[in-house]
């Protein structure tokens, strides 16, 4: 479990820069590194308020960009990323059976 407080810690140091996150957008790890003992890649999913989607798009990039490549170098595992709003969340099945948790 430490290396998920790492990773929150590192996401937050890396998204300070981004004046214009708020409670709009959340960050989520799912998948194997969750347990990292047999991780292979590193799972994000971010999630989004259809409300602000123009200033929420350009901001997503921004973050995938930021994190992916810092996560990348960290950990030397692809990053994979999810993008859904915060409706197609509660509307994806797959998810609800899935482990994830919050880092951002």
């Amino acid at each position: 479990m430490n290396h998920i407080n790492t990773l929150k810690k590192t996401i937050k140091e890396s998204l300070s820069s981004l004046e214009s996150i708020d409670n709009n957008i959340s960050i989520y790890l799912f998948g194997s590194f969750i347990n990292k003992d047999q991780a292979n890649d590193i799972d994000i999913l971010i999630t989004y308020d259809l409300l602000n989607l123009d200033t929420n798009y350009q901001l997503i990039l921004s973050i995938k960009r930021m994190i992916g490549t810092i996560l990348e170098l960290q950990y030397g595992l692809p990053v994979h990323f999810t993008t859904l709003s915060y409706n197609e969340l509660q509307e994806c099945t797959s998810f609800k059976t899935c482990e994830y948790t919050q880092l951002y």
